[in-house]
């Protein structure tokens, strides 16, 4: 070996660590991505819970309303009632 092979054996080998490294940073980039969309999410996650909360306690105090008004109904009717008032709210 000489000087000029040493050279073109360490550019090389500086080629092959710039590309590792490009590879590299495109992986933590889309990790980063990754982290920033979940941490979004446990933010989130607080008031969809409380307007989960607050559609079931609506949907409670309608129910209400409407078998207080519709009198007696069988438990196939209230069922279906119940049914279709759970189905609305399972939407928002």
């Amino acid at each position: 070996f000489d000087i000029d092979d040493l050279k073109a054996h360490v550019g090389h080998n500086q080629e092959e660590r710039l590309k590792e490294a490009e590879t590299a940073e495109h992986m933590v980039r889309e990790e980063v991505g990754s982290m920033v969309a979940w941490v979004r999410g446990l933010e989130a996650t607080p008031t969809i819970v409380a307007l989960r909360k607050k559609a079931e306690e609506i949907k409670q105090g309608e129910l209400e309303k409407v078998f207080g008004r519709l009198g007696e109904l069988s438990s196939k009717d209230r069922a279906a009632i119940e049914g279709l008032a759970s189905a609305i709210v399972n939407k928002l």
